[in-house]
This record gives C-alpha cells, sequence and structure tokens, in this order.
C-alpha cells in the first residue's frame, strides 16, 4: 500500500516510537496530513 500512496512508513513508525503516538497524531491533525510523504523533508516533532 506505500507504494500507493507514496508513504514512507518506516519513517512514520520511527517518529512514533521517538515522540510517542499522542505527538505524533497531533502533528499530523495539525499539518493536515495523512501519510508522510516519501520524497522530500522529513517532518521534526518538537
Amino acid at each position: 500500500m506505500s507504494v500507493l500512496f507514496n508513504s514512507d512508513r518506516p519513517a512514520a513508525i520511527s517518529l512514533i516510537q521517538e515522540h510517542g503516538y499522542e505527538k505524533f497524531a497531533n502533528y499530523m491533525v495539525k499539518n493536515k496530513l495523512m501519510t508522510i510523504k516519501r520524497k522530500g523533508e522529513k517532518p521534526v516533532l518538537n
């Protein structure tokens, strides 16, 4: 599925492991994202 949506699932998993689900979910909602794109800058959660 990640090929279809061009998403970077390993990056999302590592962000969840590093920052926790709540912070990751809040970041995604605040930025109106459904996936982390494979190309481009990786998100920085503060």
